[in-house]
């Protein structure tokens, strides 16, 4: 079963092979490795800092990669904060999560040439098995009333912050299952700081696109923290490889 990140990856994948908000995705990934690691022991949150609470492997080869980074930056010193470990730089984040959906044969890179110079890449769906279990699991969030657990709440919440939802159900008929999202992440534990990053926005798409990357680090954050909480009494489990 694909972890949350890869959940996000898949329901951002465009039948053209494209990919969906890419500006603000790699936040959202950052964010569901963080509640994800959270929900599986492997991390806490202590006095607003990210502290490795056990560093065995996990066995999914992302989440892995999370926890050795979590360790690289505490490297013996001050842990990071979990705002600053979610926005710090990373290299290609989306394409590494393209690519291992690529080797569990889920999609496949497929490149080409523009006028034999520009290099265009597109992701071709190889199982539509998976893609469509992501979608059904955001639909049956996003299109019942029904209490969620943590991790669910996560998912719908990230996808809601980075503008996705909108993309995912547009117009007036994605109406309902926009404003559900949207109260999903109100519920959560980030929706001061969610609230509070998307007002004020300014006209430009300068400042929504960065209104909308510090609303999608701080609900990563506040996710972790409601994951947290609601593993300790008996709520979510997350699916690994």
């Amino acid at each position: 079963m694909p972890n949350l990140g890869e959940e996000i990856v898949l329901v951002a994948l465009r039948p053209d092979g494209r990919v969906s908000g890419a500006t603000t995705l790699h936040f959202a990934l950052a964010g569901a490795e963080l509640v994800s690691l959270v929900i599986a022991e492997r991390v806490g949150i202590r006095d607003e800092r990210i502290v490795i609470l056990d560093p065995a492997p996990t066995g999914d080869v992302l989440l892995d990669a999370a926890l050795a980074d979590i360790a690289k930056v505490t490297g013996g010193g001050r842990p990071p904060k979990p705002k600053t470990w979610v926005a710090r730089s990373r290299s290609h984040p989306v394409t590494t999560y393209l690519r291992q959906l690529a080797k569990l044969g889920i999609v496949r890179e497929q490149r080409s040439k523009a006028l034999g110079v520009f290099t265009s890449t597109r992701w071709i769906t190889v199982d539509p098995t998976p893609v469509a279990a992501a979608r059904a699991r955001l639909d049956g969030i996003a299109l019942s009333q029904e209490p969620v657990a943590a991790v669910e709440a996560a998912f719908g919440a990230l996808v809601h912050v980075i503008g996705l939802d909108k993309v995912l159900y547009p117009g007036r008929e994605g109406s309902p299952a926009r404003a559900r999202l949207n109260l999903i992440a109100k519920g959560d534990p980030a929706s001061r700081a969610v609230g509070e990053a998307m007002e004020g926005v300014q006209a430009g798409v300068d400042a929504a696109v960065e209104a909308a990357v510090d609303a999608a680090i701080h609900a990563s954050v506040a996710a972790a923290h409601h994951a947290a909480t609601a593993h300790h009494a008996g709520g979510a489990g997350g699916g690994h490889h």
